[in-house]
């Protein structure tokens, strides 16, 4: 029921916030546990044995392939980790891929679907994780540029702490992007680029100002989350 219930409001949320239905009803499997979860995404979603051994440490999965056009969640993962993001993450990354037919700059498309979630009730705890994690990285000079989170394969590729922490990093750059053209902007770039546009053409019809200013005053904006380093920060919900 818990399941149930989330995956009704986030498919109604992301409908609001993109104006506009999925084109397809979409699927959803939860998976038990870890081991499960693997094996599902090779039975059901079509992974290959390797691809889906790569996402063990995952929580969930948006999948589009010839096999299936579905969401896969590891329940094992997502039960110890309240509040239950991660439909709405995968399903906004579902949303994204249906307006746009091409690539998409990897902190865009991650960003946005974790700025998604920050929407859900008694998540204010995960937003501040997220601001601060990155701002403890421009305090130590080890935030990722707007271009290194760019190429999928390469965000793809990052294993460890900077696996974890690139999601904190294109998620503040996502929340700058709202501050700064509201939702309906990014929402408008996404239709711009579903129209055959490259992002940064699409960036600067909608901002008025050519990407270049925003990308190079992102490292800066970041590092003035945090005036001062090391410090704490408390959120008025709990974990």
């Amino acid at each position: 029921s818990t399941i149930a219930t989330q995956a009704a409001a986030d498919v109604a949320q992301i409908r609001i916030d993109f104006g506009r239905a999925f084109a397809q009803k979409p699927v959803m499997y939860a998976f038990a546990s870890t081991t499960r979860y693997i094996q599902g995404l090779q039975s059901i979603l079509g992974l290959s044995p390797a691809q889906a051994e790569d996402m063990k440490t995952s929580t969930g999965i948006w999948v589009k392939n010839a096999t299936a056009h579905a969401v896969g969640v590891d329940w094992q993962k997502q039960k110890a980790s309240l509040p239950v993001t991660v439909m709405r993450h995968e399903l906004t990354h579902w949303m994204h891929h249906q307006i746009v037919s091409g690539d998409i700059p990897a902190w865009l498309d991650e960003g946005n679907a974790r700025s998604e979630e920050f929407a859900i009730a008694n998540g204010t705890h995960r937003v501040m994780q997220n601001r601060y994690g990155a701002a403890s990285m421009a305090a130590t000079n080890t935030l990722y540029t707007l271009a290194e989170m760019t190429d999928i394969d390469t965000w793809n590729a990052r294993t460890g702490p900077g696996e974890a922490y690139q999601y904190y990093a294109a998620a503040q750059a996502v929340q700058f992007l709202r501050a700064d053209i509201g939702l309906a902007g990014v929402v408008r770039i996404l239709d711009l680029m579903g129209q055959g546009q490259a992002f940064e053409t699409a960036y600067s019809v909608v901002a008025g100002q050519p990407f270049t200013t925003f990308s190079s005053a992102y490292a800066a904006r970041v590092r003035a989350l945090a005036p001062v380093y090391p410090g704490i920060a408390t959120a008025p919900d709990s974990a």
